[in-house]
């Protein structure tokens, strides 16, 4: 989208823990840290109307902050 590049940052936290031969890891991700809202299409319908131009208009942007919890059992 013009000049502008994806900036997005993510995180990732873990820490394993083992308990004689059991091990079992645990995730924690930060997705979109920053809450970058970058435009992944626009329109490209064009129109002379002022009212209903929609050129270059977002259509899709990149999605808000998630985080995810997750884990792994090794036995």
């Amino acid at each position: 989208y013009g000049d502008q590049n994806l900036h997005q940052l993510d995180l990732r936290g873990s820490k394993r823990f083992t308990f004689g031969r059991y091990r079992f890891q645990l995730d924690l991700d930060l997705y979109n840290a920053l809450n970058s809202n970058w435009p992944y299409t626009v329109s490209t319908t064009f129109s002379n109307s002022a009212t209903a131009s929609t050129w270059l208009r977002p259509t899709r942007a990149l999605d808000g902050r998630m985080f995810k919890i997750g884990g792994q059992f090794d036995f």
